[in-house]
């Protein structure tokens, strides 16, 4: 197979995928990782390492991948949870008040992906015999 350069990310996903149809996992995780290497903040790349590695059985491969997303995201909601609740802090005060008195304190919004990868990683642990 001749050495191909690979410049766009679409080029990249399009190659990925082929190699996934092709059962090629090695060439596809391989891309994966590129691409969540140059763009940890999309949650494509992550999502389809996931899915090779739990095809693949390679529950530490994929509990680590889930960790390395969840702190990735976890830390991207933060930073825009905290910029925007310095810009309108009356607001946060108003909402916290909403949620204490509706009896919602205790259900606290988790978005996606994160929400989706903790239930996944509940599972891979027990899996691996961690929980």
């Amino acid at each position: 197979m001749p050495v191909q350069i690979i410049k766009d990310e679409k080029e990249l996903l399009a190659t990925a995928r082929q190699a996934e149809e092709k059962e090629n996992w090695s060439e596809a995780i391989k891309i994966y990782q590129q691409l969540v290497k140059q763009n940890p903040r999309d949650e494509f790349p992550y999502d389809r390492l996931m899915v090779i590695f739990r095809k693949q059985k390679r529950y530490p491969e994929e509990l680590k991948l889930i960790d390395k997303g969840l702190k990735t995201f976890g830390d991207l909601y933060k930073k825009r949870s905290e910029k925007f609740i310095s810009k309108h802090k009356g607001l946060d005060k108003l909402s916290q008040a909403l949620i204490k008195k509706a009896g919602l304190a205790k259900n606290e919004f988790v978005p996606e992906p994160i929400k989706t990868w903790l239930k996944r990683k509940e599972i891979v642990e027990k899996k691996l015999g961690k929980k």
